[in-house]
């Protein structure tokens, strides 16, 4: 969640259980459910962050196909996470798995947002196209622990690529998983230069009448004061008007609000121990006391509370 001075935190907010089935209807219905219990405006609902399951991202039938079709869902993004499984080496990755998330439990929590995300994806889709070049004409300049290995065969024959196979395969994975960022990247771009903002952004969101966008961007990029602001302040944009620039300070915080990655779900997975020994609701309270940023104040708790009294 991100608010109007563009604080950013990122929290777990509530485990809800599917006992029977896990269809997109039944995750949907859990979801407006909790939704209803804690009267939470569904209008500030900006993304969906998936792991892929089928029903979440199901074209007719998944849930985000069904917010779609819901009438009192907004217009939201959705994408893939960075944060799930692609290469089918299971005997490496389960290894691999545990050692990530050993050092993601023991490291400072950090908030990833989409704009970084996507500079991330990027960066790597094109480190792959070079990685299989080089193997395509058996360079080691970036595999050096392989580059060892081969040296230690003596001569004998090895297969540089089937490595390459594995890589390709692992660029289409990408580009499959990730091919809204194209449309996402042109809109994100703006937090970091305040002059690429255009009218597409009334594609993705299609809440923003486009004539005025337009006239609001041109008064925006044409502003000296916030251009020169813009590359000294490093909280640029909790200087931008909001009652000047009310449409571009709501994109803003659209995209703010955006998180690149499923790690909260992650951490929960990992501290779900002893579960057949708790209940859905104690369950749902230990993991927002793992998950939670927030520090609480127990002499304050403490003096809420009526000590017994023995005589």
């Amino acid at each position: 969640m991100v608010f109007g001075d563009f604080t950013v935190r990122e929290e777990f907010v509530k485990l809800s259980q599917l006992h029977e089935r896990s269809r997109g209807e039944d995750i949907m219905n859990v979801f407006l459910k909790f939704v209803k219990e804690c009267n939470l405006p569904l209008s500030k609902l900006v993304a969906i962050t998936t792991d892929g399951a089928p029903s979440i991202t199901d074209r007719n039938n998944g849930f985000l196909a069904l917010c779609a079709k819901d009438e009192s869902f907004p217009n939201v993004l959705s994408y893939h996470c960075i944060t799930a499984k692609v290469l089918k080496f299971d005997h490496v990755m389960n290894v691999v798995t545990r050692v990530v998330n050993y050092i993601r439990s023991s490291s400072t929590r950090k908030v990833h947002n989409i704009s970084s995300m996507i500079s991330v994806v990027n960066a790597f889709q094109k480190k792959l196209q070079l990685w299989i070049a080089h193997l395509n004409r058996n360079s080691f300049s970036h595999f050096p622990h392989m580059k060892s290995v081969v040296e230690t065969l003596n001569g004998c024959e090895y297969d540089l690529p089937s490595f390459a196979q594995h890589l390709e395969a692992l660029v289409t994975e990408f580009g499959n998983r990730f091919s809204q960022f194209s449309t996402l990247e042109p809109v994100t771009m703006f937090i970091s230069n305040v002059s690429e903002l255009g009218g597409e952004v009334c594609e993705i969101f299609g809440e923003y009448n486009l004539e005025e966008l337009e006239m609001e961007i041109l008064n925006f990029q044409g502003d000296i004061s916030l251009k020169s602001s813009f590359a000294s302040c490093s909280n640029f944009w909790t200087l931008v008007d909001r009652n000047k620039y009310p449409m571009i300070h709501s994109i803003a915080l659209k995209i703010y609000s955006c998180f690149g990655s499923t790690y909260l779900c992650e951490v929960a997975f990992s501290s779900m121990k002893y579960r057949s020994c708790l209940t859905d609701s104690h369950l749902d309270d230990a993991l927002r006391e793992v998950c939670s940023s927030y520090t609480p104040d127990f002499r304050q708790l403490a003096a809420n509370m009526q000590c017994q009294i023995f005589h």
